[in-house]
């Protein structure tokens, strides 16, 4: 009797993904996307009317006071605000079948639930929208 032989596992080398151009062009696009601030805003500006969508089950998380603190921050800048939760909705992130069935059915706006006709009369109010959400395992809740 042998002992059987593990099977071989290839991994692509790192000097493939990053290398001096490739961690040159990544310091540079983080410089620029993360650590530039935005510009202050114009006296006279218009207020926003902003929609902020919270997604996380803790009322006790850092996601939550990261949106109590986005709506403190928006309120007492003078904007408009909007809150959703969608935990707190229990909302249903599946498409049932009779949803897809009726996607493309644009002559009746009450075959759409509820929860969901509420979100696009939010979405047109708003002129500018904010998510928090946690990232987990590098994707969305």
């Amino acid at each position: 009797h042998t002992p059987a032989t593990p099977p071989t596992v290839t991994t692509m080398p790192s000097s493939l993904l990053w290398n001096p151009a490739s961690r040159w062009l990544a310091t540079k696009l983080n410089g620029i996307t993360s650590h530039v601030p935005p510009p202050p805003p114009e006296d006279g500006s218009p207020k926003r009317k902003m929609l902020l969508v919270h997604a996380h089950p803790l009322a006790s998380s850092y996601s939550s006071a990261l949106a109590a603190a986005v709506e403190e921050g928006a309120r007492a800048g003078g904007h408009e605000l909007r809150r959703i939760s969608l935990y707190d909705q229990n909302y249903g992130v599946k498409l049932t079948a009779s949803e897809r069935a009726a996607y493309f059915e644009t002559t009746r706006p009450e075959r759409l639930a509820s929860d969901v006709r509420r979100a696009l009369t939010d979405l047109s109010w708003c002129d500018s929208v904010v998510f928090v959400y946690p990232t987990w395992w590098f994707n969305v809740p």
